[in-house]
């Protein structure tokens, strides 16, 4: 039964870019050293879609050639970025077009425009302020060690600081929970999905006709 209904799913052949991205998002520790090694170092990546220099951040598009910490991406704004483009490289891979994956977007996912339209981040590529209800404590705090709500943020949007620092208790990592100190450089500024998903899309259908050229 199972085998009959993964059947009907489309599994298209994903290009090296969309591998490479995909990899980034997931080889962030120690235990996908052989799967990053075995794979990263063949494939042939395109650059990214945006010129933003947060992207540049993460450093060499393709990652390091064996893995290391930069192997994963580690910024929320270059994690992001990747969402978008592997979203854009699968769609074209489907066959789907431009105005298709943003009708997709605008009718079925209603929580993530709300989240991309409630989420700023710092010159750092760091989420400073967001709305999104499965990302508790992240960003900047105040002085009760809350992320503020949507007014107060936009409060202090309003003043345009060139800079926020706060202190946060962090419990992930062994030894327990420990104050740590958060910094994050304006000015802050949200995302546009659709924007980023023409740009994207422009990007890898040039880069295809001149590959094909």
């Amino acid at each position: 039964m199972y085998s009959a209904n993964t059947a009907r799913f489309p599994f298209p052949f994903l290009c090296d870019t969309a591998l490479s991205r995909g990899l980034r998002l997931n080889c962030l520790t120690l235990v996908y050293v052989d799967l990053w090694n075995r794979h990263a170092p063949t494939l042939d990546v395109l650059p990214w879609s945006s010129p933003d220099r947060r992207l540049h951040l993460e450093g060499p598009v393709e990652g390091p050639a064996t893995w290391d910490r930069t192997a994963g991406l580690r910024t929320e704004f270059a994690r992001r970025m990747a969402l978008v483009e592997i979203d854009v490289l699968v769609a074209q891979a489907l066959g789907l077009t431009l105005d298709q994956l943003i009708e997709i977007y605008r009718i079925y996912f209603p929580v993530l425009q709300e989240n991309e339209a409630g989420t700023w981040y710092d010159q750092n590529g760091r989420i400073v302020w967001t709305c999104s209800k499965g990302l508790p404590g992240v960003g900047w705090l105040d002085d009760r060690g809350k992320s503020p709500g949507r007014a107060a943020w936009e409060r202090i949007l309003a003043d345009n600081p060139a800079e926020l620092t706060c202190t946060a208790i962090d419990d992930t990592m062994p030894g327990g929970p420990h104050t740590v100190s958060r910094h994050f450089v304006g000015p802050f500024t949200r995302c546009d999905r659709i924007e980023d998903y023409r740009r994207a899309w422009a990007h890898f259908e040039r880069l295809k006709s001149e590959e094909a050229a």
